[in-house]
């Protein structure tokens, strides 16, 4: 992924896990919506799939094939 290290590094120190980075960016790139939004909409009791649909993200079906990444 071409994640840029500047968003890597600044989301890092917030604290974000590189799992959560890369999935938020991915769902970044079918949407709208910012990353940074999508981190915050992202709890532990709540699935990546829970995210997206919440955050209207419908086009993330198949995401995780396309990016050969496990369902989400």
């Amino acid at each position: 992924m071409d994640i840029p290290a500047e968003l890597t590094t600044s989301l890092m120190k917030e604290g974000y896990g590189m799992h959560h980075i890369n999935t938020a960016f991915l769902l970044d790139k079918c949407s709208d919506k910012s990353m940074k939004e999508i981190l915050d909409a992202k709890i532990p009791a709540k699935s990546w799939k829970k995210v997206a649909e919440e955050l209207g993200l419908e086009k993330y079906q198949g995401m995780d094939t396309v990016f050969g990444r496990h369902p989400l």
